[in-house]
């Protein structure tokens, strides 16, 4: 799994920068993506919501076309300092025969979690 930590390389993924590897562990260095998105959005207007939502579902696609099933996860999900979404991957499987229903999954997930989002948010917020 290590390997493929390190071989999957998005711009919305929270990349692995250094693997070291001792007798009996493995660290892993990720990149910084210092902001929580369930935060940062209810300050943001609808055109940046929607930016951020499609590049979550791009990552998901590409994820979902390298076999990759997992659980979304919004806890997971982090902004870069340039507001720039970073998924943090850190329970998956490989899955290479329900592509189709997993991606589903997945994509419902996001859209219902931006959803309750923009309607939590302040009328203010979201214009």
């Amino acid at each position: 799994m290590v390997y493929l930590l390190n071989v999957v390389k998005h711009d919305n993924l929270v990349n692995v920068e250094r693997v070291l590897e001792g007798e009996d562990c493995v660290d892993l260095y990720y990149e910084y993506a210092p902001f929580r998105l369930e935060k940062w959005l209810l300050e943001v207007n609808e055109e940046a919501v929607e930016t951020l939502e499609k590049q979550l579902l791009d990552v998901v696609e590409y994820l979902n076309r390298s076999s990759f099933k997992f659980e979304f996860d919004p806890s997971s999900v982090g902004l870069s300092s340039d507001m720039t979404i970073k998924y943090f991957l850190n329970e998956f499987s490989i899955d290479m025969e329900n592509q189709k229903e997993n991606l589903k999954i997945v994509q419902r997930h996001i859209k219902q979690f931006f959803l309750r989002l923009c309607q939590s948010a302040p009328a203010k917020a979201i214009k």
